[in-house]
């Protein structure tokens, strides 16, 4: 049974969510490219399912404390899955936390993930709550 993009998300997400890198690497394209918006504490072209892995230790430990993403809705047409997501997180060092809303555009090739765009609804916000810590 071929599982569609969309289930494939949902597949990742969970993973992501437990941390469980086997799945994350079954439905991870090698080649994937995650593009984190420049002004982010984490912020630049991550590549491969390494730097993938790397992004995730540095949003959820090194950056944030208690960091979570509530999923809401996955939307899916032809290779585009769009994830519909909150943010929460403490400020690692500080007693502030934050929770905004968060969109990511995934895309698919042959069944796996192969580019992640996330969209902050406040990068500026994020970028003052961490470095005027």
């Amino acid at each position: 049974m071929t599982l569609s993009n969309k289930e494939v998300m949902q597949r990742i997400f969970d993973a992501g969510t437990r941390g469980d890198q086997e799945t994350l690497q079954r439905y991870i394209h090698e080649d994937i490219i995650i593009n984190q918006a420049k002004s982010m504490p984490y912020g630049g072209i991550y590549r491969g399912i390494s730097g993938l892995l790397a992004l995730r230790n540095k949003v959820m430990s090194d950056t944030w404390k208690d960091a979570e993403l509530i999923c809401h809705h996955i939307l899916e047409e032809d290779d585009v899955v769009v994830l519909v997501t909150t943010f929460k997180a403490g400020i690692k060092g500080s007693d502030k936390t934050v929770e905004m809303p968060l969109i990511e555009f995934w895309r698919f090739k042959d069944g796996k993930a192969i580019e992640n765009i996330p969209i902050y609804h406040d990068t500026k916000l994020l970028h003052d709550l961490y470095f005027n810590n």
